[in-house]
């Protein structure tokens, strides 16, 4: 059970690459690369996150990554975002 964290951070890692390429990121690109694309993405929507909200405070503890577009009336609700971690 200690590695849930580092395997639940590989597997965000992983869908974020996934991303990647539609954000016009190779799959090499850093990380922080492709979550500035993907902010910038967000802006270009006009899509926000809120500022302290469990979005925006797992990027900023998980990838040290506090870049993404917020608002306190955000467009991306955090209750909008949930992830399961099932463990075989």
């Amino acid at each position: 059970m200690g590695g849930i964290t580092t395997l639940a951070k590989a597997s965000m890692e992983a869908y974020i690459r996934a991303l990647g390429d539609e954000l016009g990121q190779s799959a090499s690109a850093a990380t922080s690369s492709i979550l500035d694309a993907l902010g910038d993405a967000m802006i270009a929507a006009s899509g926000t996150i809120y500022p302290s909200g469990a979005l925006f405070n797992y990027f900023a503890g998980s990838f040290n990554f506090d870049d993404f577009p917020t608002s306190l009336t955000p467009t991306f609700d955090d209750e909008w975002v949930t992830s399961a971690v099932v463990i075989l």
